[in-house]
């Protein structure tokens, strides 16, 4: 057996599903919730190859996530989802169902996974994978076996990383502060050179914001939203700056109760960070809600 199924830190979480398949304890509905790249899927697809007995491709796993043309998961899909789920398997073995990006769930789509928890297929294991978890239905959350995952240990992400990548130690340490105990992150970070410029381009943007005057940050504006010219283009660039912006906020958050140095220099205080991560998830909000990115973000940088 592979040492905490390959997955770095959250060995209390793969313990317990450990036990859980060894006794038999399954839940029907497992709700994995916490920070975006934090190694909740990496788990996820991990526990369902261990309850069906082999790894991909497999017949019994059924997916559901968002379109790559929509901006939520409809009804229509969760329907067709739980008609595959409610196929006769091949063998006795379990069905596995897993929805990534459970908070894309609309209202209607909502009430309808509600139905499939209440009435589950025997031998079915559903796994909702989401970053907030406050965005479901609370009669949804009740019904489920929650689990909720937090940013590992320093000690335990570096330890990972030089085991699944070969890093010189200057981007070794780059990569551990900016992951900021995400192993997900932190792995896309180390093997994808193109990701991991592109995001450090993203932070230095979001330093550059929360330092810069007022007229600077028009122009930083303009030079991220102006060269793009479908409007999904700037939505997804708008919540990439937001992303950005949150890790550079909690860095400095971290900064003021550790010896850690801030990657921005004005006077924030923990009350101040704290309104800012407000504003970001209001401006999240704003844009779920199809307001044009470019009054969503000017709003932002007035008010920081």
């Amino acid at each position: 057996m592979q040492e905490n199924w390959g997955i770095i830190g959250h060995e209390e979480i793969v313990n317990f599903l450990e036990q859980s398949l060894y006794k038999n304890r399954l839940a029907g509905t497992y709700l994995f919730h916490g920070l975006p790249h934090l190694g909740k899927t990496a788990v996820a697809e991990k526990f369902a190859e261990k309850l069906l007995g082999s790894a991909w491709p497999t017949t019994e796993l059924y997916k559901l996530e968002i379109l790559e043309d929509k901006k939520d998961i409809g009804i229509e899909q969760v329907r067709e989802w739980r008609r595959s789920l409610g196929f006769k398997a091949f063998t006795d073995q379990y069905k596995v169902g897993i929805i990534y990006g459970a908070e894309k769930l609309n209202r209607e789509s909502g009430n309808a996974l509600l139905k499939t928890i209440e009435e589950p297929s025997p031998k079915t294991v559903l796994i909702l994978i989401v970053s907030d978890s406050q965005t479901l239905l609370p009669t949804i959350i009740s019904r489920c076996q929650t689990i909720k995952f937090l940013p590992v240990a320093q000690n335990t992400l570096h330890r990972g990383l030089l085991a699944k990548a070969e890093l010189d130690k200057k981007k070794l340490n780059l990569i551990e502060s900016l992951a900021q105990g995400r192993p997900g992150l932190a792995i896309q970070l180390a093997k994808n050179e193109d990701f991991f410029n592109e995001y450090v381009q993203g932070e230095d943007l979001a330093v550059k914001v929360l330092g810069s005057p007022l007229a600077t940050r028009w122009q930083l504006l303009d030079g991220l939203l102006e060269p793009l010219e479908e409007a999904r283009a700037k939505v997804q660039a708008a919540l990439n700056f937001l992303a950005h912006l949150e890790n550079v906020l909690r860095s400095n958050l971290l900064a003021h109760y550790s010896s850690a140095p801030a990657s921005v220099r004005p006077a924030l205080n923990p009350g101040g960070l704290i309104k800012l991560f407000s504003l970001i998830n209001l401006s999240r909000r704003s844009l779920a809600g199809n307001v044009q990115p470019r009054l969503v973000l000017e709003n932002l940088i007035i008010n920081i």
